[in-house]
């Protein structure tokens, strides 16, 4: 028994362009999401072990961080030591367009 040979038609070239173009895009998306989470991983920041601050002293949000690597942050939080109380600090560090948001909190005594 003999099989039937392939014969090339717009159809089936269509169908085959489709496939590898679906599978193309996949494969981009798979690595482009693998690199975002190696980006994240890379990104750590450390923070003074002492989250008490004193009441109108010059400490500023950048004062607070002992270590960061794999970023860069371009705008430091709002630290307000006139005002007692708990704050929630939010640091947003950025690398090639992947962001990860880090939050330290701390009391102003």
């Amino acid at each position: 028994m003999r099989m039937k040979k392939f014969k090339p038609t717009r159809s089936n070239i269509a169908l085959i362009t489709i496939a590898v173009l679906l599978i193309a895009g996949a494969i981009t998306a798979v690595t482009l999401w693998q690199h975002q989470q190696r980006i994240l991983t890379s990104m750590a920041m450390t923070f003074q072990e002492e989250s008490v601050i004193e009441y109108g002293s010059e400490t500023s949000a950048e004062d607070l961080i002992v270590h960061m690597k794999g970023g860069v942050i371009e705008e430091y939080p709002q630290l307000d030591t006139k005002k007692i109380g708990k704050q929630t600090l939010r640091f947003l560090m950025k690398q090639d367009e992947v962001e990860k948001t880090f939050e330290y909190t701390v009391e102003v005594k």
